[in-house]
């Protein structure tokens, strides 16, 4: 690999990197918002759709973070 898709890759990597770190970032306030949601709340339409959207995140953030690795490994 040349040095020129090398730095392309470079540069990629660092903007997943922060992209990771939002996504994680919002993954947590999803989790502080589901750990306060009311008892009397809890089984509603609301409680559920926070809850996937934190198993979405996981999710997510596994995936991304095996690109990141994968990348990682192409450029050294």
């Amino acid at each position: 690999m040349n040095a020129t898709r090398r730095k392309a890759i470079t540069v990629s990597l660092e903007i997943l990197k922060a992209q990771y770190e939002e996504l994680e970032k919002l993954k947590e306030e999803e989790e502080d918002y589901f750990e306060n949601i009311p008892d009397n709340l809890q089984g509603s339409t609301n409680y559920e759709k926070s809850e996937d959207a934190i198993s979405e995140f996981e999710d997510s953030l596994n995936s991304l973070d095996d690109v990141i690795e994968t990348l990682k490994e192409v450029v050294s």
